[in-house]
């Protein structure tokens, strides 16, 4: 009875950690027009990085988030600039959400 108490035990604990896996976005490395949402883009209240990719004639906004995007920030306030990002990708409310592990500007 122990085994089996143990077995059902790992097996759930293995389940949530897979959802929880699949929960936390997947790994993207994307190219674009570093903005601010408030400042160059005026679709926010507050300042907040936007990376804007075009692909196929068709743009589309993703909203930067995380520590490193927020000391980033200075970078994109108030202007526009050749960016990459990569990051956690989820979608949350319709909105593409990357939460930043690195972020420069292209040179």
């Amino acid at each position: 009875m122990r085994k089996i108490i143990s077995f059902v035990a790992v097996f759930a604990f293995s389940s949530i950690m897979a959802l929880s896996a699949m929960a936390a976005g997947k790994d993207v490395k994307l190219e674009g027009e570093g903005q601010c949402a408030k400042c160059s883009l005026g679709i926010a209240d507050k300042c907040q990085n936007v990376l804007v990719v075009e692909k196929d004639g068709k743009k589309t906004n993703y909203f930067l988030e995380g520590a490193k995007s927020k000391a980033f920030h200075k970078n994109l306030c108030q202007g526009t600039k050749k960016t990459t990002v990569a990051g956690s990708l989820e979608t949350k409310d319709d909105k593409n959400i990357v939460t930043v592990t690195a972020i420069d500007l292209v040179k």
